[in-house]
């Protein structure tokens, strides 16, 4: 088997649709045309940069932390998981269609690397404005972000 890889971008869709480069696609036509080409494999990596790390270590290791400050501070006991389960489901999704009863469905992102559904840079820093809007509306906590992350714009009167 000869095996031949592509290097490509591809965005996925909100609906979750992977699409590619027109380039790729002839690329791979001229490929299979071949006697010896019988398999094409697509390996797909997401980049991530610095600044989405950061931004997952700040999330893990000190907003979540706090969000579990605000909810004991209302009398709330709460887990890690749970309230990292809860702001995704409040701040980080998207609506998608059932494709077999098109129904609109609600899709929470996941903060894994790798996963299908990862939000972007810009996603994560309107969910740590969110969960910090949140804490301050709904539980009078307030929580303060490092400076890498004083850029956010709190304006609380939207």
């Amino acid at each position: 088997m000869m095996e031949v890889l592509f290097n490509t971008s591809a965005v996925i869709t909100p609906e979750g649709r992977l699409i590619f480069e027109e380039r790729l696609i002839f690329e791979a036509a001229k490929e299979l045309k071949k006697p010896e080409t019988r398999n094409i494999r697509i390996l797909i990596i997401q980049d991530f940069n610095e600044t989405t790390k950061q931004q997952l270590a700040y999330y893990h290791g000190f907003l979540m932390k706090d969000v579990i400050r605000a909810f004991e501070s209302i009398g709330e006991n709460i887990t890690e998981v749970e309230a990292d389960k809860q702001m995704r489901e409040l701040f980080l999704f998207h609506y998608d269609t059932n494709i077999n009863t098109g129904r609109k469905i609600k899709v929470v992102h996941s903060l894994e690397i790798g996963s299908v559904n990862f939000p972007s840079t810009k996603e994560i820093s309107n969910l740590f404005e969110n969960i910090v809007r949140y804490c301050a509306e709904n539980m009078n906590f307030i929580i303060h972000l490092p400076d890498d992350f004083k850029n956010i714009d709190l304006n609380f009167n939207r």
